[in-house]
C-alpha cells in the first residue's frame, strides 16, 4: 500500500506498507518517506490531485522489517520518469550479534512509465 499526502505546499508524506507471505514465511515491512517538491509551484506539478511530479523532488525515509531491520532511505526523482536512490538497512534480530548491526547498502535506479508505442505499433514492421 502506497499513498501520497500533501502536508504543506511544496511537501508530501508517502506512508507505506507491505505484507508478504509465501509459505510458512512472512515479511511486514511499514514506515514512509517525506518528499519535498523541487522547481515549479506545487500548483504546476499537481495534475488532477495525484501529485504527479513535472519536475523534480528528494526524498528521505524510514521504514522498520517487522523483527530484522530498520531501513533508511533517500532518493531523488529527476522529472516524472527516474528516480535514484540509496537505502541502508541495520539488522535488529537476533543475527545481529553476528553482522554487529551492520546492515546493506542498496543503490536503486527506477525508470517508469515507459512508452511501448513502438512495440505496440505498426503489425507490417514484425
Amino acid at each position: 500500500m502506497h499513498a501520497q499526502l500533501k502536508m504543506g505546499e511544496n511537501t508530501l508524506f508517502l506512508p507505506s506498507a507491505m505484507y508478504a507471505l509465501q509459505g510458512k514465511h512472512q515479511e511486514i515491512i511499514f514506515g514512509g518517506s517525506i518528499k519535498f517538491l523541487i522547481g515549479q509551484s506545487t500548483r504546476e506539478k499537481v495534475i488532477l490531485n495525484t501529485f504527479t511530479l513535472i519536475s523534480s523532488a528528494i526524498q528521505f525515509g524510514a521504514y522498520l522489517r517487522a523483527k530484522d531491520a530498520l531501513i533508511f532511505t533517500a532518493a531523488m526523482d529527476y522529472k516524472r520518469n527516474m528516480t535514484f536512490g540509496v537505502s541502508y538497512d541495520v539488522n535488529t534480530s537476533k543475527l545481529s550479534q553476528a553482522s554487529k548491526r551492520r546492515g546493506g547498502l542498496e543503490l536503486s535506479f527506477i525508470l517508469k512509465g515507459l512508452n511501448n508505442s513502438k512495440a505496440k505499433g505498426n503489425k507490417n514492421d514484425r
